[in-house]
This record gives C-alpha cells, structure tokens and sequence, in this order.
C-alpha cells in the first residue's frame, strides 16, 4: 500500500549524516545512513541523494562522485534550497542536528525525519527550546526516532514524542556457528572514542573487571583510536588476559573468537542508544553482559539472551560468571527469541516518508505567533489559555455556527457524528444503556448523538457552553453537566465510552499523557475511548501562507501516529474512521483522497 502511495509522486528525499568525510569503516552512525541510502536507491522509489553535513568546511557544497555524497559546509542552506528537497532524513548521535539544520535551511523549509542514535542530552537547552520542539513534532517539521526504549523515556520526560525504530543489521547468521571456547570469552568492540570518554564507556570499569577475572579472556576491537593508550594502560596494570585487536576488523571473525558481548557504560552522558556490536551479537545468538546504563537495558531484563548488571566489578563479575555457568541456556534463547528480543520495531522508514509525501513545511511556534501579533491577534496555547480562551461568551455562541453550517463542513460534521454511531453500535450489544463521558462537551455537537445510547455525563469548564448546549439539546433525562476543567476533573465513575471530539488537538505531548493516563482510569475495562485525529498533510496545506488566520495551539497526526502515541499511553487501536476525502477541491489541497482527520477508537490494554 505504502509503495503503491509512493509511486504516484515521487519524493526529493535526502538521507543525511555528520562528519561522513572524517568517517572510519566502523562508524555505525554513518554506516547505517549510508546503508538506508544504498538501499532506498535501489528501490527507485525517490529521487534521492546522500549528504554529510561538514561544519568545518568553507564551501557550502561540495559533490563527491567517487563517494557519491553531497558535503554540505558552512552556510549550507542555499545548496539545500536548489535541491527543492521534500523530506531530509538525518542519522546523528544528538539534538544537536536538528538545531544544525534548522540553523542553515532558514527559509529553505523542508520535513525532516532525525533518527537519533544516542542518548539524549539536555543540559545545553532552555524550556523555550523545548517547546519548539514540541510545536516541531506536533504540526509534522519533525519526525523523531530513536533506538531505544531508555532514550524515548528521557525525551518523554521533556515533553517529546517519539517513536522507537531498531537500527538496520546488515551481518547475518549465515554459515556461522558457535560452540562456548576453552576459555570463556567476552567482546568488547565501540567506535573511536578519546581517553576523556573512557570512564563514561566503561572502559575503566572494564580493565578492572578483566583484572578481577584472570581465568577469562578479554577481547578488543579498538579501532585504531588511541590504541597505544589503551595498550599502556592495560601494561601499567600488569593484565595478562586482554587481547586488543587494531585497524579494520572482520566482524564475523571477532564474534567468531567470542563467548559473550559486554557493554559496561558507566553514564548515559555521549554513549549510543543501542550500541551495535550487541545487537549484531544477538543476531548471530551471542548472549550479552549490559550495564544498567546501556540504552537497551530492558532487552536483557527477563534475564533470557544476557543480564543486566550494576557498575560495579563485583556484579559485573557475578552476572559473567552466571552466563558462562548457563551458557547454553542464555545460547539457545539468544538463537531462537532473537524476533521476541529485539521486538517489532521496524527500520523501514517507506512507511514514514509516504505518511508525509503530502505535508508541507509548518512556521515554527515563533513564526506563528509573530504572524498572529501582526495581525493584531494573540496565540492560544496550553492549559490555561484553553480554560480562558473558550470560557469567552462570544467564542461559545460562534463555534458550532462558525464551523458547521456550510459544506464542506456541514458534511464533515455529519459523516464524523455518524462514525461514532457506527462504532458504538457495532461494539456494544445493548448500547441503550451505556454509561458515557464527553470530554470538553462545548455547544454539545457530539452529545445530540450520546444520549441515545444510555446515561451522559458532559465535562465542560465554561457556563456559557453548558447553557447553549443546554438549548440545543432542549431536555433530556439522560444528560449531566459537570462545570469542570477536564485537567482538575475528578471522578469515581468508570464508563462504557469516552468521547472527545476537538479537544486532544489543542494540547502538547505532556499535557496529552495527562489526559490519556485520566482517560483510562476513567474507563470500564470493556469501554471505548473515541476521538478525532486531524491529518498532518491536510491541515498543513489548508493552512499553508494563511497560518495568522489560526489562533489556537493544534496539533496533527498521521495515522500511524495515532497508532503509536496511544499504545505508547495504555490505548489500544480498535478502529479507525477517515473523515472527509474527497470534501475539498483541488483548487485546495494537493490530495483530495486524503481524509481531514480520523475518528478513533481505542480499548484499554
């Protein structure tokens, strides 16, 4: 489906690293863009072409035909401008690459996909960089990934949704075999690094714990960097047990002479996410020794293809030893749960570029609201801007008119009250007496169509509302009306279904957790949560050049998205209603088959 969707326009697509002119044959980074390049490509599905960006040099850009790559140095955003690029697609280790592009395509807009492959750090950002970022996902600039379930909790403690994608392991377990050695063996293998990051990446930690097991062997792959150092430092400990093998390394031979990988981090400060050499182990059914500062920690958690340890040399030490006495039972498992391991996480990104083949570059939060302010107009955002924007007399006695009574609207509001008909009715057998809740109720155009099906309770934090509502509705024993701001609402009740229509939309990710998280502790364990999902490609190009026009904070999603944003908070996908193709001319939007939102409904899981 995505392919087909692909065919019909075919994208500028860049896929993007850092410093891939200084690269060494190991840098997983670099390797793994260049890697979805070569492979994209070859698909003939894009036209596509492959940059490093390159600080350091002078020249904006430069094309290399004998490495095939764009470089991009200083004040790249000219170069990037005549490529008329349509999605850039970054691999880097921070959100430093980001603030990089955005620096140098000013006005040169593009969607940009950054698959971040380290551990996320924060210390160099304020809060206002983080609410741009925010507004950056939430309207679709940004799409972002990272590769381990460690860097999506970091990035969700700042209010930062993303997605989990594994990073693409090209050896394979073809021909290879492996037998537990004589002497049990642990692999150590990272990129370059200096002698400033060693006690960060645990090598430190590691020369001690190899001390402490003499009856061990210890093998490095150390990659030319600093390899004398290394060498000292293993002599002035007088360690007889560590063999450091420099320069370009055949990886099926290192894995070959080893009975175990290791990844000792010692802080999460500059160490990568999902460090390759484990995962190319586990590919080939070789059981691995974490820290509990490595990125995919939780992989080992069940304690079935490695174990997590402390960092310290006595537990790293304990938990060798447990692997090596149950060598077989970690070797089997590493072999045959490779799939369950390593999860369902897909490092196909078609899906993803095909989802914003039609969306167009945002104004950031910034842009927005000077846009507003020059029009004489203010923007609307979070919890107490909502509470007090739509507590506005005027803005209640407009909203339904203003909205609805003309097509394309009138019959977009018609077919989205009929989709939660029809979802209700095909999931509940006896839905004349549910128990409902309408979150953030306003004139009541969802309620007209909740109270036929059982007992309706309505959330609004504006009287003006309630009492339009109330006079649309006229009466009806079936109808509660709660004066509440749904963030402070609280209540005992569980019920049946949950709508909230128009509501969700206006709220970053921090402030959506909170509703999600109230949401299923208000919900009976067979009930429904229904909302509306407005489409990123749609609402992008309606809003294109008139985005003073729009005052308040919304947020869009791609279905895939919504899928994901909502498994991430406890709710599960049962169906999903597009709303609203074929409703506008091509006059405008570029796509008349894309819907305008979804409306969807989810379970507890």
């Amino acid at each position: 489906m995505y392919t087909d969707r692909l065919m019909s326009k075919k994208l500028n697509l860049v896929i993007a690293c850092i410093g891939y002119k200084m690269r060494t044959d190991i840098d997983a980074i670099t390797q793994e863009a260049r890697s979805h390049y070569e492979e994209y490509m070859k698909s003939g599905l894009f036209n596509i072409k492959f940059a490093s960006i390159e600080l350091t040099e002078q020249k904006s850009e430069v094309y290399d035909t004998q490495q095939d790559v764009y470089y991009w140095g200083k004040g790249f955003g000219d170069s990037f401008a005549e490529h008329d690029i349509d999605i850039v697609h970054l691999f880097c280790d921070s959100l430093d690459g980001y603030y990089i592009l955005e620096q140098n395509i000013q006005g040169c807009a593009a969607n940009v996909v950054l698959t971040l492959t380290g551990i996320p750090q924060f210390e160099r950002y304020d809060i206002g960089y983080f609410t741009h970022l925010q507004h950056a996902i939430d309207v679709g600039n940004l799409t972002l990934f990272v590769q381990s379930s460690k860097s999506k909790s970091l990035l969700e403690s700042r209010g930062l949704f993303s997605r989990i994608v594994r990073p693409k392991i090209k050896i394979t377990k073809q021909n290879f075999t492996k037998k537990k050695h004589m002497q049990f063996t642990i692999g150590f293998a990272s990129a370059p690094f200096s002698m400033d990051d060693w006690e960060g990446r645990g090598v430190n930690l590691l020369l001690d714990v190899a001390s402490s097991l003499s009856e061990y062997h210890f093998k490095f792959a150390w990659r030319k960097h600093n390899y004398t150092d290394i060498c000292d430092a293993i002599k002035e400990r007088n360690i007889q047990n560590i063999s450091v093998h420099n320069g370009h390394i055949n990886m099926i031979d290192f894995y070959s002479d080893v009975d175990v990988m290791i990844a000792p981090f010692v802080t999460l400060s500059n160490n990568h996410s999902s460090p390759f050499s484990i995962l190319e182990g586990l590919t080939l059914g070789i059981p691995s020794l974490v820290t509990n500062m490595t990125g995919i920690a939780d992989l080992f958690n069940d304690g079935r293809v490695g174990l997590v340890a402390n960092c310290s040399v006595e537990d790293i030490s304990k938990k060798l030893q447990m692997i090596e006495s149950n060598y077989g039972y970690f070797q089997h498992n590493a072999t045959v749960e490779l799939k369950n391991t390593l999860g369902s996480y897909s490092n196909d990104y078609i899906a993803v570029y095909a989802d914003l083949q039609y969306k167009l570059p945002c104004p950031t939060l910034k842009e927005w609201d000077n846009a507003l302010q020059q029009n004489g107009k203010y923007l609307v955002t979070g919890i107490e801007g909502m509470r007090s924007y739509y507590s506005d007399s005027r803005i209640a006695e407009e909203y339904d008119e203003t909205r609805f009574t003309e097509n394309p609207m009138k019959m977009y509001d018609m077919l989205e009250r009929e989709a939660i008909n029809l979802v209700i009715r095909q999931s509940f057998k006896k839905y004349g007496e549910l128990t409902l809740l309408d979150i953030a109720s306003g004139d009541g155009r969802i309620l007209r169509e909740l109270v036929q099906y059982g007992d309706v309770t309505a959330v609004e934090n504006s009287l003006f509302m309630i009492s339009v509502s109330a006079r649309k509705l006229k009466t009806s024993n079936k109808m509660s009306y709660i004066k509440e701001n749904f963030f402070e609402f609280h209540s005992d009740s569980k019920y049946d279904v949950i709508t909230a229509f128009r509501f969700i939309r206006h709220f970053n990710y921090a402030e959506r957790q909170k509703i999600y998280k109230k949401i299923y502790n208000m919900l009976n364990d067979n009930g429904l949560f229904i909302a509306d999902f407005p489409d990123k490609g749609i609402e992008s190009q309606l809003r294109d050049k008139e985005w003073f026009k729009y005052n308040v904070y919304d947020v869009f999603w791609t279905k895939q998205e919504v899928i994901h944003e909502l498994a991430d908070n406890n709710l599960e996908l049962v169906r999903s209603i597009d709303i609203g193709e074929y409703l506008l001319s091509k006059n405008e939007v570029n796509n008349i088959e894309l819907p305008l939102s979804r409306v969807a409904a989810f379970k507890k899981v």
